[in-house]
């Protein structure tokens, strides 16, 4: 785990202890802007059971295709896993930057 990702971890965390503690007031802010009342409609319309359905299969056929191997030093490009220059920022076969 890399230090940006403890990093973004531990502010996570914070957030969400700091939301949760702050439940009551918050629920009551979003009912009185009609936020609560929007997402009950929109709920009962475009949230239907074949549509979370589809939502959950795609979130779990959804592949990584990062690097699997964490002792491999080789770089690889994140969209088209071809191989990256040393010092390239940029990779010669799509033009995505690393």
């Amino acid at each position: 785990m890399t230090l940006l990702r403890r990093k973004i971890l531990i502010l996570s965390v914070a957030v969400g202890i700091l939301f949760l503690a702050n439940l009551n007031t918050l629920v009551h802010w979003l009912n009185q802007l009609g936020i609560v009342d929007l997402a009950g409609w929109v709920g009962e319309r475009y949230l239907t059971g074949t549509a979370v359905a589809i939502m959950v299969t795609l979130i779990f056929l959804t592949v990584d295709k990062s690097r699997t191997c964490p002792v491999d030093r080789s770089r690889h490009c994140r969209t088209c896993d071809h191989l990256l220059a040393e010092n390239g920022r940029y990779c010669p076969h799509c033009g995505s930057r690393r």
